[in-house]
């Protein structure tokens, strides 16, 4: 860890407030982990504590191409944020996109609780009738010592064609162009001076700005090396773009997530000109809330949140990573405005 070194009463300038690199041990502790038992004729959601599940589509009839969601609700105390979206059989006549994810956390004390939500949209292209069938999924409840299941009743809507669409026929493809018949007219090139000419004023003001383009780069490359603060707010993008790079060749799941986390906190501290070393998470995200909106706000809460609860999760996997870095670059690209 680094730590701040005081000033001490011999240093009569102050040159000795700077950073010192310290190592620490934890003590050992010992852990008797069980394995979950065998579940049969259900889903496991890596869910652990005390649910309710509970799923409904919305709306109920649309036209077709217009986006449906389906909506799956698990609510109660636990182990929240490691919960896993349930997997659907849907008709082959639909089309998926990208599921959202929301979560509502609460923490009292040694308390885990809240709402995890998961939004399947799909599309119909074709009219009639469709049918999601029930679907069983499972937790595991440490109380009672046994799987709880619980069976999400099949959910069906109807996709309508449009009246009001239009058919596009040939005839309203065919361009309407007629040709155009008669004589050529013959135009002869005729001499300009000097002033009429573009690469004429191209080599006069070429000079004039290769000379600004030089002396631009020199007060850059001068800025860039006696002030650090716009130095490591230049540079934060492709630190963390390099920290992400180093995450996705990476096959430890869990030192990929130490990676996220080392990239958004080192891009954070560059970007604002904060400390690099002694903030913690809280710190980091009351700064980033006093310049930005409430969504990228929430959606750093959940990276950081994920990267911290990570060394406890069942089913992460390789594909889980490779989506949280790609939503972590997506998030540095839009807070690239901090200052």
């Amino acid at each position: 860890v680094s730590v701040r070194k005081q000033r001490t009463s011999n240093d009569f300038f102050g040159f000795g407030v700077n950073q010192e690199r310290m190592s620490l041990q934890s003590i050992p502790v010992t852990l008797n982990v069980q394995s979950l038992p065998e579940l049969k004729n259900a889903d496991f959601i890596g869910a652990v504590g005390d649910f309710k599940i509970s799923r409904s589509i919305s709306p109920k009839s649309a036209l077709v191409g217009e986006s449906i969601e389906i909506t799956t609700v698990v609510k109660g105390t636990g182990n929240v944020p490691l919960i896993n979206k349930p997997e659907y059989t849907l008709p082959a006549s639909l089309e998926t996109y990208n599921p959202q994810e929301n979560s509502s956390i609460t923490r009292t004390n040694q308390r885990i609780s809240g709402t995890r939500t998961f939004t399947d949209i799909v599309i119909a292209r074709n009219e009639g009738q469709f049918v999601i069938p029930a679907k069983k999924v499972a937790f595991f409840n440490p109380q009672k010592k046994r799987y709880v299941i619980k069976k999400l009743p099949e959910l069906d809507f109807e996709a309508k064609r449009d009246p009001n669409a239009i058919i596009a026929t040939t005839d309203d493809l065919r361009l309407n162009v007629k040709p155009i018949t008669g004589l050529a007219q013959w135009t002869y090139a005729t001499s300009s001076s000097l002033h009429q000419k573009t690469w004429a004023w191209v080599l006069i003001f070429l000079p004039l700005i290769i000379t600004g383009a030089v002396y631009g780069y020199k007060k850059y490359d001068e800025r860039m090396n006696t002030d650090t603060a716009f130095a490591r707010s230049r540079t934060a993008n492709d630190s963390a773009n390099k920290t992400l790079t180093e995450a996705e060749h990476t096959n430890d799941v869990k030192n990929g997530y130490y990676l996220i986390e080392k990239a958004i906190v080192q891009y954070l501290t560059d970007k604002l000109n904060l400390p690099p070393a002694g903030l913690s998470h809280s710190d980091i995200i009351e700064e980033v809330e006093q310049k930005t909106e409430p969504e990228l706000t929430k959606e750093l809460k959940r990276l950081l949140n994920k990267c911290e609860t990570i060394a406890y999760a069942p089913n992460a996997t390789q594909e889980t990573l490779h989506s949280d870095i790609e939503r972590t670059r997506a998030l540095i690209k839009k807070l690239g405005k901090l200052s």
